[in-house]
């Protein structure tokens, strides 16, 4: 891949009857629809591909089916159908095949048992297209027998041997986290999973980021697997237009309205950077980053690209993460972050790591509940 942000985007989620997560494979491709729309890029998400033996969810009126959705099956074998379908769309759009694009799978951990053959059906139609994992560890309230955790095991082997040749990487993340159990498991699902959709549809608009192929290189150099740490502050409406202002002294009940403030919003970003990093506020997984490794610092800020204060936040954010965080690479997106519930709606800024996660540490981290860094 060369170009800063990805064109062509398949989004594959597989489930399982019975998996601890809850259908993740569906609940996820929701969300990252959901995600990809409030970021205004869903054109270029090519579509969905759903594989489950949940009969459930194979009727339509049963689960609403997130937009997008182009193939819908029972069995994996028929993924090739899918990958099918999606080759001839872009071949459609670009007149060749050869532009490169991203596959991205979603699964409960536990049911990523088939991911291989997955992997290779995807390299074998469309080898010019990465592939990324998005893998959710199993919900906090399920206990795991130990045959599950022997299958855990063998499932970060397999993605051990898949990354060296097939994957860009495999982000991993955990329900049982700080991060899930502070702001619960459907809100950080949707953090993390706009974290994704940042990453991967907007690195393009700042002019300093890495491209999307530089970071999962880099990623992918450094460990077989991928953490994220994420966090989310509420920044100061700004000065409102006249009129608002004007009507709000007559009706104060009526919400503040600007366009958010630049320094509140630089001021929030420093301190969620220094919380992840200094006090590993916003773990995903129970394995906190290693600071002397490198790792990368996504910023999604809600002001327009061509808004002067995106660059001037840009070039301040970088410049911190220079002076204090030197081995930190930043990324700096457009878009609102993720509201958190008790805060209400506004502007928000959500700020993230990515950084290597050894399977071996998660592997030896222990049971639910016992994990440690």
């Amino acid at each position: 891949m060369t170009e800063s942000s990805i064109r062509h985007v398949f989004v594959l989620g597989i489930d399982e009857p019975n998996v601890l997560s809850g259908n993740f494979g569906y609940h996820g491709s929701r969300k990252l629809v959901e995600a990809v729309k409030s970021l205004g890029v869903i054109e270029q998400l090519g579509g969905i591909g759903l594989v489950t033996t949940d009969t459930d969810l194979l009727d339509p009126t049963a689960f609403p089916l997130p937009e997008k959705v182009v193939w819908l099956t029972s069995t994996p074998e028929q993924v090739t159908d899918a990958l099918t379908a999606h080759k001839t769309r872009i071949k459609q759009s670009s007149g060749t095949t050869l532009p490169g694009g991203m596959i991205i799978l979603i699964m409960d951990l536990l049911a990523a048992h088939t991911i291989e053959r997955m992997v290779l059906l995807a390299k074998q139609h469309l080898p010019h297209h990465e592939i990324a994992l998005l893998v959710k560890h199993p919900d906090p309230d399920q206990w795991i027998s130990e045959e599950q955790q022997h299958m855990i095991q063998d499932i970060c082997e397999q993605l051990m041997r898949l990354q060296s040749n097939h994957l860009a990487t495999s982000l991993l993340y955990d329900a049982r986290s700080s991060l899930g159990l502070s702001v619960g498991p459907d809100l950080q699902d949707e953090v993390v999973i706009k974290t994704l959709a940042s990453l991967l549809f907007l690195s393009g608009q700042d002019q300093f980021n890495p491209s999307v192929a530089q970071v999962l290189d880099r990623l992918r150099s450094l460990a077989s697997l991928t953490s994220l740490s994420c966090t989310s502050a509420k920044i100061a409406a700004g000065k409102a237009k006249r009129t608002w202002t004007f009507m709000r002294r007559l009706f104060p009940d009526w919400p503040e309205r600007g366009e958010g403030n630049l320094t509140d919003a630089m001021t929030q970003s420093k301190t969620l950077i220094r919380a992840m990093l200094d006090q590993h506020a916003g773990m995903a997984t129970h394995i906190p980053p290693d600071v002397s490794l490198p790792l990368f610092v996504l910023c999604l800020v809600p002001f327009r690209a061509a808004d002067p204060r995106f660059g001037a936040y840009s070039n301040e954010i970088r410049r911190f993460l220079a002076l204090e965080y030197p081995q930190s690479v930043g990324i700096i997106t457009s878009g609102n972050g993720v509201p958190l519930r008790h805060l209400g709606a506004g502007y928000y800024v959500q700020c993230s790591l990515l950084y290597p996660l050894s399977p071996a540490r998660f592997l030896l981290a222990g049971k639910p509940g016992q994990l440690e860094a």
